[in-house]
């Protein structure tokens, strides 16, 4: 028979030490609050020339194409131009004959800005028929004789019987509410 390899005794082991990793930490200076401001001042600056050059050339470029234009796109444009003038005259002239038609006030005319010239007619009609239906005084049903103020007569003591059939208190209380106004004008 074969013997069996015997075992190795193990020992205990030991915990290793721990160790903690170092951390080395980078300290950035602060930058200069002045250095930071001229550098910034001098970058600015530099864009505004570039900003400005930029300007120039584009100028150079719509000059450039205006003058590469053809007479008939120049002819065109100016046909636009003045398409786009008449239509504003036509919208405004159809804006003043509807205001005088219908009695059209400036806020109606407000209104009626930037409207194409066929549809003013229709828009201030309505304006105007919404106008007639708003009554421009309050009536005056039930508000007693017209010229008198409002409350006159009401509740005033008139004759000196009346006041003379009042107690001392009823003649303040009526003096404080103004009841006595027509007896003690004069």
């Amino acid at each position: 028979m074969s013997e069996a390899p015997l075992a190795t005794p193990v020992e205990p082991v030991a915990p290793a030490a721990t160790v903690e990793p170092t951390t080395t930490e980078v300290v950035t200076p602060e930058p200069d609050a002045a250095a930071e401001a001229a550098k910034w001042k001098a970058m600015a600056r530099k864009h505004e020339d570039q900003a400005k050059a930029n300007a120039e050339k584009a100028k150079q470029f719509d000059a450039l194409q205006e003058a590469s234009k053809t007479d008939l796109e120049k002819a065109q444009s100016a046909k636009d131009a003045a398409a786009a003038e008449a239509d504003a005259l036509r919208a405004e002239l159809a804006i003043t004959k509807a205001a005088v038609q219908h009695g059209l006030d400036a806020d109606d005319l407000a209104a009626l800005e930037g409207v194409p010239a066929d549809k003013v007619e229709a828009i201030a009609a309505r304006l105007a028929a919404k106008k007639a239906a708003i009554p421009t005084v309050p009536s005056a049903l039930g508000q007693g004789a017209v010229g008198t103020p409002i409350g006159a007569g009401l509740g005033q003591i008139a004759t000196q019987a009346e006041l003379a059939n009042m107690t001392p208190e009823q003649i303040n209380e009526a003096r404080r509410s103004g009841r006595l106004k027509d007896l003690l004008t004069p």
